[in-house]
């Protein structure tokens, strides 16, 4: 039944437009793989998930995702291991929307989030075997972040102070990966929760 819907949902977004830049939600490989790489996207597009394995490496210029204004959704993964990812900026990443309320980037090859991100709407972030130093420059309020997943990040060097973000319900990082001194004293009453 669940395939049954799913399959209606898609065929309702496909009917959106021919053009997959101007559809809300983005699924097929392929099509995101255009999108991405020509710039296509437009504020239309609200979701993105795929499975980077399905289109080899994909090169992107860094201001790929820049037209995509109302992005809330964003999730890359790696169904065979979940350790790399072949979506790669060879000029970093300039650019993210500051709607996103879930973000999940396997392998996030770069060493942290665009300087002009916003994480305020955040909800759920996963960067799971990431490239990742740290999440980004300066402080962000995250009062809307319930969940953040950092697991097997081996290069994370600094988290950001949790220790106001009353929503936080889960952090998950792998302590051996990390030198304490770069533990916010916040962690520990997360970690209690």
């Amino acid at each position: 039944m669940h395939d049954l819907l799913q399959e209606m949902g898609r065929e309702i977004v496909n009917q959106e437009s021919k053009n997959p830049g101007k559809r809300s939600r983005l699924w097929n490989a392929e099509e995101i793989s255009d999108v991405l790489k020509k710039n296509k996207g437009t504020g239309v597009v609200e979701g993105i998930t795929f499975d980077s394995t399905e289109v080899g490496n994909l090169y992107l210029k860094s201001d790929s995702f820049r037209r995509m204004t109302n992005l809330r959704y964003l999730k890359i993964y790696n169904i065979s291991n979940g350790r790399t990812c072949n979506v790669h900026f060879p000029d970093g990443l300039e650019w993210l929307s500051n709607k996103l309320r879930f973000l999940m980037w396997e392998g996030y090859c770069l060493e942290s989030l665009p300087p002009t991100f916003c994480a305020e709407m955040l909800i759920e972030l996963h960067m799971g075997h990431s490239k990742l130093k740290k999440l980004w420059d300066g402080v962000q309020n995250l009062v809307n972040l319930n969940i953040l997943r950092l697991e097997s990040s081996k290069d994370l060097i600094e988290i950001p102070d949790l220790s106001k973000d009353t929503n936080l319900h889960g952090v998950f990082f792998n302590v051996k990966a990390c030198v304490s001194s770069i533990l916010p004293s916040s962690v520990s009453l997360i970690l209690d929760i």
